[in-house]
């Protein structure tokens, strides 16, 4: 139990200066003050809102900390989500371009906004000043009166859905929580799902992505579609959701030549309407869901981990025992058999910990010896265990490398992340 809570602790310093480290590198993409962003807070402190599109028109009320439909008992999630990544937006203030259209007005309280849209961009008038919207959220970017419907497309709430199967254009893939991972390898990530059946193992599902598609499945808005030729229609993707009690539901998704999208529910010949907006939350690539983190294992269970490169090698030892009485863990490090402070160790291996992988493997050539060998070996559940993971230039770009782990490539990362983890264990040899 006191080693578990130690492993969470130095996960909670892991996460801290990931966030810091992230931050950094997309400071000089952020709204600078002089810009200014708009200013949606109006939208946060309302108790009603209307939300307007063309003919038409919804009413939200405040429950508590989400949202209802006007005149209905219940929060809605939906409703209380759409609000949340509306009134997140940010964007820069410009001057009016031509020809922007109305696409959408949300009045909170007696504030007014509106949404305009031109050639894909998106821009927001509030009072006399237009900001262009940046990273519009895909609700609200997609915006459909259907994810404010009554009806659901499944009656199973977040919590009891086990897997699901996705099969469409984006890829053939399931999420579950199961996995082959031992305690030590799971312990880092957080949402406790892991995507299977597309790349050569498992991978954990970043903790957002796997809320906002359990969130969405459990709250899929439809309506009952007029009568359509579904001969007009593709097949666009399929799901398959598994839920307590032995519930399974299958989703067929289809899409007209004007991108609207309907489904059927369980193979049941009823056609419903779909909002794209949910669709795109739920339809997504691989890639973009997973956590993309190579060598999260935690030094708490770290005993033996080396590094073999072109001109730097590498040797870490660990070992770790409880104090006399027994509330703490002491652990102790030699880097090439000399003695290391802890504290030293632990800020080193941070930049361990954000390697990460930068896109996907197309069969790139590769050279043959790899830049870098990493080996660890750790203790789960009582048990020895080893990794390998192998880094190998690309033929014709040797600022990328290859990530190869028992025999498999599935991903490319930058070489600079090497660099900079090797630049930093070579402070510590000093």
């Amino acid at each position: 139990m006191i080693k578990k809570q130690k492993h969470y602790i130095f996960l909670f310093v892991i996460v801290i200066n990931l966030l810091m480290l992230s931050a950094c590198s997309k400071e000089g993409k952020e709204v600078s003050a002089e810009n200014s962003t708009v200013n949606l807070q109006a939208i946060t402190q309302a108790t009603l809102i209307k939300i307007q599109q063309d003919d038409s028109s919804i009413q939200l009320t405040k429950e508590g900390d989400g949202w209802k439909l006007k005149d209905t008992v219940e929060k809605d999630e939906v409703a209380s989500q759409f609000i949340d990544v509306f009134s997140s937006m940010k964007g820069d203030k410009v001057k009016e371009p031509e020809g922007i259209e109305e696409f959408l007005k949300v009045t909170a309280d007696k504030s007014v906004l509106k949404l305009y849209k031109k050639d894909n961009k998106f821009y927001m008038k509030e009072q006399d000043q237009i900001y262009q919207i940046v990273d519009v959220p895909t609700l609200v970017k997609y915006y459909s009166p259907i994810i404010f419907s009554n009806e659901r497309a499944l009656s199973v709430s977040l919590d009891t859905i086990k897997q699901v199967s996705v099969q469409g254009e984006r890829g053939h893939y399931s999420l579950s929580k199961n996995t082959n991972y031992s305690s030590v390898e799971k312990a880092p990530f957080i949402s406790g799902w892991y995507l299977h059946d597309f790349y050569s193992h498992d991978y954990s599902v970043e903790y957002n992505k796997m809320e906002e598609i359990l969130t969405t499945l459990s709250n899929l808005k439809v309506e009952k579609s007029p009568e359509t030729d579904e001969n007009d229609m593709i097949s666009y993707s399929d799901f398959t959701i598994l839920a307590e009690g032995d519930k399974e539901y299958t989703l067929h998704v289809l899409k007209d030549k004007s991108d609207q999208f309907f489904v059927t529910i369980n193979d049941e010949k009823s056609l419903y309407s779909l909002s794209r907006g949910q669709v795109e939350l739920l339809v997504n690539q691989p890639f973009t869901m997973i956590d993309k983190f190579i060598c999260l294992i935690m030094a708490d269970a770290l005993n033996e981990w080396t590094l073999e490169g072109e001109k730097q090698n590498f040797k870490i030892s660990a070992s770790h025992e409880l104090n006399s009485t027994n509330d703490k863990i002491i652990s102790n490090f030699q880097l090439n058999n000399k003695n290391v402070e802890e504290e030293t160790f632990r800020k080193m291996y941070q930049y361990v910990a954000v390697i990460s992988a930068d896109e996907e493997y197309n069969g790139e050539e590769l050279e043959g010896d790899p830049y870098l060998e990493m080996t660890y070996n750790f203790t789960s559940d009582g048990e020895v265990k080893s990794r390998t993971v192998d880094f190998i230039l690309l033929k014709d770009n040797d600022n990328k490398v290859a990530i190869k782990e028992n025999g498999n490539i599935d991903f490319i990362m930058d070489k600079s992340q090497l660099i900079e983890m090797l630049e930093q264990l070579e402070k510590v040899k000093k």
